[in-house]
């Protein structure tokens, strides 16, 4: 999300702030004062913000992330959202009671759609986004999210993620790499991408330009690709730190999808049968530690090769141009090893929090 692709070309100067913060014995937030960029009236202000959260089937999740977006030690008004999609396990009824206004949505889902539905129900300033499985880690994150939005040219923020302790060590180790500790701005040589598990937005910008409703997954991508075209900067935010528990597999599809759109940002996509072989390997390869040091080591295997699976169909999707749905059928083709390794419930006994 965070990583700057002008890194990979060797304008590392130009793709983040000169210095990088430090990290607590935690790893989880960064010391006060030692992150790069950070200045004193850049927590928000006493601005209206309504905090939307999409949901299916998230009775077991909604009340704890709606009881830790209350406890913020935030000085504006917040307006808390539920935008229900179909939901049968009584994920309203429990949205209701914590205290939130819940609406249906009765659409072809999409989760483009359901955010342009959500500002045009929202009477905040800021559109905050959360995902249900998304906890706040402490009473400073939204503040902290909010507070570049000051800068009127800044259109979004975005949070960083932290694993649950039910996330498996590979997806663990990429959301570490993903999320570092350091403020990062959006230039025209560094892009900056969001991400709607927990991001901020200006709601009147999210109504001048809509999400994409085509798409399924990875409409944050894409926004944040069209606004940075249109003027506007994108800021990647340590300080507002997220605990994320979504791990089954709807991310491993919501991942593929997100390569997708990166691919075709108009970056090239390497390809050709020994070059794909090549990378394939060294996937594995650079998995195995993992593999050899866990608990598992045949299911810890077997995960590696789906989601290595995972990352070549989107390469495959990319140079082929194939659609989203084309994508997913070839991904389905795998179910049967999917049910078995590309989840993390054989991790007995270790919760999200």
């Amino acid at each position: 999300m965070a990583a700057c692709p002008g890194r990979l070309r060797g304008r590392q100067a130009d793709c983040q702030v000169p210095a990088a913060c430090a990290a607590d014995r935690t790893g989880v937030r960064c010391r006060p004062g030692a992150v790069a960029g950070r200045c004193a009236g850049c927590r928000g202000g006493a601005v209206r913000v309504s905090v939307l959260i999409r949901a299916l089937n998230e009775a077991d999740n909604i009340r704890e992330t709606i009881d830790r977006i209350r406890a913020q030690d935030f000085p504006g008004e917040v307006e808390i959202i539920v935008l229900d999609t179909g939901s049968t396990d009584g994920t309203a009824d429990v949205a209701r009671r914590a205290g939130a206004k819940v609406f249906s949505y009765d659409k072809p889902f999409s989760y483009g759609g359901t955010i342009n539905a959500g500002a045009e129900l929202a009477s905040g300033e800021v559109l905050v986004v959360l995902a249900a499985h998304a906890f706040p880690y402490d009473r400073a994150w939204l503040g902290e999210l909010v507070g570049p939005l000051r800068d009127p040219k800044v259109a979004a923020t975005t949070s960083r993620h932290v694993a649950g302790r039910n996330v498996d060590p590979f997806m663990r180790r990429g959301i570490g790499r993903r999320f570092p500790c350091r403020f990062i701005y959006s230039y025209p040589t560094c892009p900056v991408s969001v991400s709607n598990v927990s991001a901020a937005y200006r709601r009147e910008l999210v109504i001048r330009f809509p999400f994409d409703e085509a798409v399924r997954f990875s409409e944050d991508y894409l926004w944040a690709d069209r606004i940075m075209r249109a003027g506007y900067r994108v800021v990647y935010v340590p300080t507002s730190v997220v605990v994320h528990a979504d791990t089954d597999l709807r991310s491993l599809r919501r991942q593929t999808a997100q390569r997708l759109a990166v691919e075709r940002r108009g970056r090239p996509v390497p390809w050709g049968l020994v070059s794909f072989l090549a990378r394939f390997a060294a996937m594995i390869l650079y998995d195995l530690p993992i593999v050899l040091r866990g608990p598992g080591r045949l299911k810890l295997l077997g995960m590696s090769l789906v989601r290595r699976w995972n990352i070549a169909l989107a390469w495959w999707a990319a140079r082929s141009g194939a659609d989203e749905r084309r994508a997913r059928f070839w991904w389905v083709l795998l179910w049967p090893l999917l049910k078995v390794f590309g989840r993390t419930s054989f991790f007995p006994g270790r919760g999200n929090r």
